[in-house]
């Protein structure tokens, strides 16, 4: 059971929290930065949900509840890079359509629309933005990876303007707008419950609790007492046949949590170990009791809505035994708890000389329950990580049909998109069981009547948008290559303008490669295997070549154009090695 699903991005369910629409209100806003197309990367620390305070309070699009967490430093990784353009026209922002697609395209257009309530509007609609996240952790299992994926955006597109917001200011963002795919359709979202405790989290780390009602006050937070202390994620094991690992629907179990929650000897309870134990033990820094912690988070596990979210697992009863017998069997552990909705098991312990031997010790016991290891990491006490990493210089290799662009490039040893060899692929793939199969359907239908036309004029930036799309996910594969090679592409001067002035993408020269008739037939024959019935075929797919153009509005926009011959057979490694002097020379 979801909320209703709608359009990610769509303005009518976009919230601008209060605390930045006063300050547009106000006039309290930052000097808009310069126009500088900029990279940024955002670490986001996974995070243990230990208990919510109280489950009444909070709901789809409306945050609160509250809690006890704290984040693991295995991190999600968010690539940003804003392009800012010229010209003010439609958005087309390039999201690496990785499953969390979604969900960075909401989050990108609450961004967006947060600047226009501080007075930046004009900025909001001079760029398009390239995302690509990926985890090192397993997704919705508990440890925040939707909200770590919209964290990261948000964060990633604010270090990119200059941070015209605050940390806390970010957080709001997430606590009003956070949602999740939609699971009847994939190419939508719905709101979801939210806490914010990934974003506290990322925010500064350690071990926090976050009050219940809708300003989210952060009550507690220590940092000292848990430093370096080891935690164990482990889960149910999928490959025990003693273990049913069923999907839980996460509405009704926190519908049902939030009824436990407000029964009056529950909700008695809960406030007790939150308001008299771990708030105050929190705040003590260094001399926080972490025995005392400890045991009022193992308190909570059966408490309330938390005891629904426990039991309510498929596994629970075996979650529960082996969260019992590891406090008693594994001296080293003092705090044990499962993450949120689950089925994430946190074994926190004091460090130790021996951590393989305590390592053990842990994984001794989940066996008994059919509970497995997943990774090792440490309590986080510094929160999110971010780098500005250089934008990458793109190379436009062009030339006829046979000149040998792609051989050049692939000898060049620099990473480089095929252009063709990426669009054959591309319309050769099987799109249907992708989540967003009919916009990519009809992306490839597009293509295909393109190509099968030997036509090089695009339509709606569909190739440019596919190119762009490959090569963003591969740039962030690659984030350290500062030279990008794109071979055949663009293919006219007007797709060149379309990178130039939509996406400003920094297009550091273009390379001209030329070669005689006799040398394109060879490469053509030996490619085909067709031997002299290339040559109309040369004719026809050169009436469509605009090379030349390409060249000439390059260099009207101040960019070099480089010219290299390419005549000789074989490797081509004379050209590739020309083509390297030039990237490095220029």
């Amino acid at each position: 059971m979801q909320c209703d699903p709608f359009r990610p991005g769509d303005p009518d369910h976009i919230t601008v929290p209060a605390s930045i629409t006063r300050r547009g209100e106000a006039g309290k806003c930052s000097q808009v930065s310069a126009r500088r197309s900029s990279c940024f990367v955002v670490r986001i620390p996974a995070r243990i949900g230990l208990s919510v305070k109280n489950m009444a309070t909070f709901g789809p699009g409306k945050a609160g509840g509250g809690g006890i967490g704290f984040p693991v430093s295995v991190y999600s990784s968010t690539r940003v890079t804003t392009f800012f353009r010229e010209t003010n026209i439609d958005l087309r922002d390039v999201v690496c359509r990785d499953k969390r697609g979604p969900v960075i395209q909401h989050h990108v257009g609450v961004f967006r629309k947060c600047l226009s309530a501080i007075g930046w509007g004009s900025v909001a609609q001079a760029f398009s933005v390239h995302v690509h996240h990926s985890d090192a952790f397993p997704a919705h299992c508990g440890l925040g990876s939707t909200s770590g994926a919209a964290l990261g955006t948000l964060h990633g597109m604010n270090y990119c303007l200059g941070e015209p917001f605050t940390r806390e200011e970010v957080r709001q963002m997430l606590a009003v707008n956070y949602v999740e795919e939609h699971h009847g359709n994939p190419e939508l979202v719905s709101y979801g419950y939210e806490t914010t405790m990934t974003a506290v989290g990322a925010n500064g780390g350690g071990f926090f609790v976050i009050q219940e009602d809708s300003d989210m006050e952060v009550l507690a937070r220590n940092c000292q007492a848990f430093k370096d202390f080891p935690v164990f994620i482990l889960f149910p094991d999928p490959d025990s046949a003693s273990n049913n690992t069923g999907h839980v629907d996460e509405v009704s179990v926190l519908t049902e949590g939030a009824e436990t929650d407000t029964l009056t000897d529950e909700a008695v309870k809960k406030s007790h170990l939150f308001m008299d134990v771990l708030v105050p033990q929190l705040s003590r820094g260094p001399d926080c009791d972490i025995a005392a912690v400890g045991a009022a988070v193992s308190a909570l596990q059966l408490s309330g809505g938390k005891r629904v979210e426990v039991m309510r697992q498929p596994n629970g009863p075996r979650i529960v035994g082996f969260m019992d017998a590891v406090r008693v069997g594994v001296e080293e552990a003092v705090v044990v708890g499962m993450s949120s909705v689950g089925p994430a098991i946190a074994v926190v312990c004091k460090p130790s000389p021996d951590l393989p031997r305590l390592c053990d010790k842990v994984v001794g016991v989940g066996k008994a329950f059919g509970i497995k290891l997943d990774f090792q990491s440490t309590v986080n006490t510094t929160g999110l990580v971010y780098t500005e990493q250089p934008l990458p210089k793109y190379v436009v290799v062009i030339g006829k049909p046979g000149v040998g662009k792609s051989t050049i490039c692939a000898g060049s040893d620099m990473p480089h998109l095929a252009a063709g060899g990426y669009l054959r692929g591309f319309l050769a793939k099987n799109h249907d069981s992708h989540p967003q199969a009919a916009l990519l359907q009809s992306r490839a239908a597009i293509i295909r009547d393109i190509m099968s036309k030997g036509e090089v004029m695009d339509r709606d930036n569909v190739t440019a948008t596919v190119l762009l799309e490959e090569l963003c996910r591969l740039a962030a594969t690659k984030p350290d290559s500062g030279i990008w090679l794109l071979d055949g592409f663009p293919r006219s001067d007007v797709q060149l303008r379309t990178l130039l002035d939509e996406y400003r993408l920094p297009v550091h020269c273009v390379v001209r490669v030329s070669a005689s008739d006799e040398a394109r037939r060879r490469r053509c024959a030996a490619r085909t295997g067709r031997g002299s019935s290339v040559e109309p075929e040369l004719g026809g797919r050169d009436m469509y070549d605009m090379t030349d153009s390409i060249a000439a509005t390059a260099a009207h926009r101040g960019i070099r154009v480089v010219d290299i011959e390419n005549n000789a057979d074989g490797d081509s490694a004379g050209a590739a090695e020309a083509l390297l002097r030039v990237v490095m020379q220029h």
